[in-house]
């Protein structure tokens, strides 16, 4: 990925406004409302095609909104307590579980993985179902965890596929 645009925004906002975010952050990257088609069984594009890619990605009351000239995927989470050996078990593969395990099952880690492994099923459009074989071990990724973070003033895990410069706007 090269020029990534990442849109961030957030504060006490209800669900509905996840659509509103997408149309503000494309009228500001494009200037305009470009079409956006979804094929059954593919994730979401522009109609056109010379516009790039883009993903989208909540946790709690924070949004992203990636736009890339290539395709592209994005994940944040808000790392919180979870049942991380559980999971892990049913999701990662065997190098992502030994960094867990190293780790001693840390939330901090955990969601790091996590969100590797999320951008990267975006990126690919498999979506869930592709968690257990995206492997973030051996997979490039930016690290956009430091930078949400100080910009929403609180922790937040992120990372954007495939690896790239990224600029960061708050919406």
């Amino acid at each position: 990925m090269t020029g990534g645009y990442l849109a961030i925004a957030g504060d006490s906002i209800g669900q509905g406004l996840s659509r509103e975010l997408f149309v503000k952050a494309l009228l500001r990257r494009f200037g305009e409302i470009p079409e956006v088609i979804r094929e059954p069984g593919k994730k979401p594009e522009f109609a056109d095609k010379g516009l790039g890619g883009f993903s989208v990605s909540h946790t709690g009351e924070l949004y992203l909104i990636l736009f890339s000239p290539d395709p592209v995927g994005v994940d944040m989470e808000i790392p919180r307590q979870i049942r991380a050996k559980m999971i892990a078990d049913r999701f990662f593969c065997p190098g992502e579980k030994e960094i867990l395990e190293h780790s001693g099952y840390d939330r901090r880690c955990f969601f790091d993985i996590w969100t590797k492994k999320e951008a990267l099923t975006k990126l690919s459009g498999e979506g869930l179902s592709g968690l257990s074989g995206a492997d973030g071990t051996k997979a490039a990724t930016t690290d956009l965890s430091g930078a949400v973070s100080a910009l929403c003033g609180r922790e937040v895990s992120a990372h954007a596929a495939p690896a790239g410069d990224v600029l960061i706007e708050i919406l």
